[in-house]
């Protein structure tokens, strides 16, 4: 399972800001896995500001079973 690992940050792609995010905005996020496996997780995902999309991106992590 992956609750017990770390996740490192490997490549951002396809990413794209929209509009600008001011502090008192409340975002939304929409996370959609892509691919998962017990050595990466790729994901894409959205970050609105009520109905518009603020930015959106795909990323890779790299995942490493926590010791102990």
């Amino acid at each position: 399972t992956l609750g017990n690992a770390l996740f490192f940050l490997a490549t951002v792609d396809k990413a794209k800001f929209r509009r600008q995010v001011v502090p008192g905005d409340k975002v939304k996020l929409i996370i959609k896995n892509i691919r998962v496996s017990g050595a990466m997780i790729k994901q894409s995902g959205k970050a609105y500001v009520g109905e518009e999309v603020a930015a959106e991106a795909e990323w890779l992590c790299l995942v490493q079973k926590r010791e102990g």
